[in-house]
């Protein structure tokens, strides 16, 4: 485990299975986040899921996920994110030009 580089890391099962479910059909709100500057920021948008997160651009961090104040915790953060379809989310973002954390209500639907 040593040799792997900075982005290699060993799973433990459930966290092998939160990322497995990625990559086929899943819900959620079709945010792909990353830990950047010690910060969870929005990297991607999943824009095939109908679940309005095309408001994300790419750069806005994650402060909070249903008023649950993120704790720099990439894996933690994207539980919260996802949901069965129709299940709501609050979503608390600083972007850029914003002091104050801009909220958002999404609906979690099926992404592919």
């Amino acid at each position: 485990m040593a040799d792997l580089d900075q982005h290699s890391s060993f799973l433990t099962p459930s966290k092998y299975e939160a990322i497995r479910i990625t990559t086929g059909n899943y819900t959620g709100i079709g945010l792909d986040v990353n830990l950047e500057g010690g910060k969870v920021t929005v990297v991607n948008l999943a824009r095939w899921c109908a679940c309005g997160a095309r408001r994300h651009p790419a750069g806005d961090v994650v402060v909070s996920v249903d008023n649950v104040p993120d704790e720099k915790d990439v894996s933690a953060t994207v539980t919260r994110m996802r949901g069965a379809p129709g299940t709501p989310v609050t979503l608390d973002v600083v972007r850029d030009g914003t002091e104050v954390p801009l909220r958002f209500a999404l609906t979690a639907a099926r992404c592919r």
